[in-house]
């Protein structure tokens, strides 16, 4: 759907945002660049899965992410993962 023309992507991305699912910092961090850059993108976040240790940028990327209405929070850390958000 997205790369049939540039209306259907303009209407299709936010969808794509709704429910998410981060299992790596990284992962955080590149979605939060995009939320910054369309912040339309942070306020269709609905539901929110995050596997392992976010650390403080959790805090950070909820601020971005009004919206969401169900957290699921998989704490399997393990010893490299940042835990002092939680």
């Amino acid at each position: 759907v997205l790369v049939v023309c540039k209306r259907w992507f303009r209407i299709a991305l936010p969808l794509l945002y709704t429910c998410l699912f981060l299992s790596k910092p990284k992962h955080m961090k590149t979605v939060a660049r995009a939320v910054q850059s369309d912040p339309q993108l942070g306020r269709a976040i609905c539901h929110l899965w995050l596997e392992g240790g976010f650390g403080k940028e959790l805090y950070s990327f909820m601020k971005l992410a009004p919206n969401v209405e169900t957290l699921y929070l998989i704490l399997q850390a393990t010893s490299n993962d940042l835990i002092a958000g939680l």
